[in-house]
């Protein structure tokens, strides 16, 4: 089953009128118009989708938490616009444009291989980039247009949106609208999936193309540090929060002795039921190799989305050392 399929038959259950405005299928060569437009192969999850459904018609209600999907026709005419837009120059507006992580999208306010998939109706956009920065990948899903000049990459894939909003549709803040459609953290929806604190954490715990670990430990014993060294509410100047500048949102969960001068072993046994273990299980012992540890307490772990800082990165301050080597994206 494609994810596309996945979503719709999984969020139907609670959500059921969105899907009532879908649009029949697009014909192959609707579908490959938009491959010869920029130049570039359409991705296994766009065909899926518009196989099925050419985007939503004019009374649909936004099966993207409010975000329309647009027919190929609509993508076509929305492409048009912005093409006049970057003919006109964009010099101006480029230069306050951003990229999280930084480099993976191109600083720019429009791209010609920009193709935008759900549409807010005011001009701003979650699609596809198939010209991506030097560290980003071709058919990552970004948000664009006209208040857009913040771009963030939402999810590798078309497929792993889907995903996305699959899980977002469980939570207990996802409700419906009045006039039918559905909502997550009653938020325009391209500002929530932007809003890492509050999203990135659930994204990770339902797809494996989300999301990475970092891990704090204390090479030695805990009992040399202040007993107040892991509370956020203390504001000494040797503090755990100060050394490493981590946010409380970002921390979540801190056990001050939760492997009293355990081992690099201990690590891998504390880690193997979260859902990365095997895949970054490697990187984890090289970065502690690297570092010369073998006896250690681990006295933090969070689930880490600051990609440009703490990436295959190792840092130590009052006698607490970060591990953070387990990026996925």
């Amino acid at each position: 089953m494609s994810k596309w399929h996945a979503f719709k038959e999984g969020i139907q259950d609670e959500f059921k009128s969105p899907f009532k405005h879908l649009n029949p299928p697009a014909c192959d060569e609707e579908i490959q118009s938009i491959a010869q437009r920029i130049g570039c192969n359409m991705p296994k999850e766009f065909i899926e989708l518009y196989k099925d459904c050419n985007g939503e018609n004019d009374e649909g209600l936004g099966i993207g938490f409010g975000l329309r999907l647009l027919s190929i026709q609509e993508i076509h005419s929305e492409m048009d616009s912005w093409d006049e837009i970057i003919a006109d120059g964009m010099e101006d507006f480029n230069d306050e444009c951003k990229s999280t992580p930084r480099n993976a999208i191109q600083l720019a306010y429009a791209n010609h291989k920009w193709v935008p998939v759900f549409s807010d109706g005011a001009g701003n956009f979650l699609g596809m980039d198939f010209d991506p920065g030097p560290k980003g990948k071709a058919g990552q899903i970004i948000n664009f247009g006209r208040d857009e000049e913040a771009k963030r990459v939402i999810s590798k894939t078309l497929g792993s949106l889907f995903t996305l909003m699959l899980g977002l549709s469980k939570k207990d803040y996802a409700g419906l609208n009045d006039n039918g459609s559905f909502h997550v953290a009653e938020m325009h929806f391209i500002d929530a999936v932007k809003s890492a604190n509050k999203l990135d954490l659930i994204v990770a715990k339902r797809s494996p193309d989300y999301g990475c670990f970092s891990v704090w430990m204390c090479p030695n014993s805990l009992s040399s540090l202040p007993d107040n060294y892991f509370d956020s509410n203390v504001q000494d100047e040797i503090n755990f929060y100060k050394d490493f500048n981590v946010s409380t949102e970002d921390a979540v969960s801190v056990s001050r002795s939760m492997m009293q001068d355990g081992c690099v072993g201990d690590i891998e046994e504390r880690l193997k039921f979260e859902m990365y273990i095997d895949k970054y299980k490697e990187k984890l012992l090289e970065a502690c190799n690297k570092a010369n540890i073998s006896q250690t307490s681990v006295v933090l772990m969070i689930k880490d989305y600051n990609y440009e800082l703490r990436q295959n990165n190792i840092r130590e301050r009052n006698g607490v050392l970060f591990l953070g080597a387990y990026k996925v994206y």
